[in-house]
């Protein structure tokens, strides 16, 4: 019950907001979570950004996630990256 109802929530949030966080312990289910919200929306980037592949991708993190728009996008350990957040900052308010 609860991961369903976590889902609904999830969904709700991102009809309301550009971006959303999902935080709590290693394990708690966070990854598992916004992979069903992909699913259940189809069309979903899901990076982890613990892969040197992963963060490869975001050499250029502006003109790939201005790349991304309309589309689910979910950073997995994006605290990895600390320099993101300045850029997903200035992509998200645009």
């Amino acid at each position: 019950m609860l991961p369903r109802f976590a889902l609904s929530i999830l969904s709700r949030l991102l009809a309301e907001f550009p971006a959303v966080v999902l935080l709590g312990p290693r394990q708690a289910g966070k990854t598992t979570l916004a992979l069903a919200e992909a699913a259940r929306r189809g069309d979903a980037l899901y990076l982890d950004l613990e892969l040197p592949s992963a963060q490869r991708q975001l050499d250029d993190p502006e003109a790939f996630l201005l790349a991304q728009r309309g589309r689910l996008a979910i950073l997995d350990e994006v605290q990895r990256v600390p320099e993101l957040f300045a850029v997903l900052r200035g992509v998200i308010d645009q």
